[in-house]
């Protein structure tokens, strides 16, 4: 499977895929434009957790959403007793969007991103129509750690 599968209508909804061995159900997929005109790609899972892939520095990266308490001190994320440290902020705005998502076409939301040592990632949405915060733990990962399911031909 490559990278142009996952953006493009490829790959059907509902397929269950596994990234880095764990189960992801695609259920939706979001074109989104970032605040400098470059464009990303999050595709959804059914337990919230999302796929971001940047197709001009073909990076990956997946998230899983996060329950528990964080905290803040200045630039400085805490979870599950780990420092994240601030590395990146954006606004992005959804062009086009299929399937089962959570936000509609033309909303407008804040991202930030943390890092911690072992090179996690922890993100932070805000949703400028709605206010909702939601908040998200995860890493890059390499394109050959994408799996389909035995028999899905592209």
């Amino acid at each position: 499977m490559t990278m142009k599968d996952l953006i493009e209508d490829s790959v059907p909804l509902q397929t269950k895929l596994a990234v880095q061995g764990k189960p992801f159900n695609y259920i939706g997929r979001m074109e989104l434009e970032l605040q400098g005109g470059e464009v990303l790609y999050w595709l959804m899972d059914k337990d919230g957790g999302l796929i971001s892939i940047d197709p001009e520095t073909e990076e990956f990266m997946i998230f899983w959403p996060i329950e528990e308490e964080i905290h803040f001190t200045g630039s400085v994320l805490i979870y599950g007793g780990d420092r994240f440290e601030f590395f990146y902020e954006d606004q992005v705005s959804v062009v086009k969007s299929i399937g089962d998502v959570s936000f509609d076409e033309d909303v407008y939301c804040d991202f930030r991103d943390y890092e911690n040592k072992d090179h996690q990632i922890a993100r932070t949405l805000h949703m400028k129509s709605t206010g909702e915060r939601r908040r998200f733990i995860g890493q890059v990962f390499l394109e050959e750690d994408i799996f389909f399911p035995e028999g899905l031909a592209l």
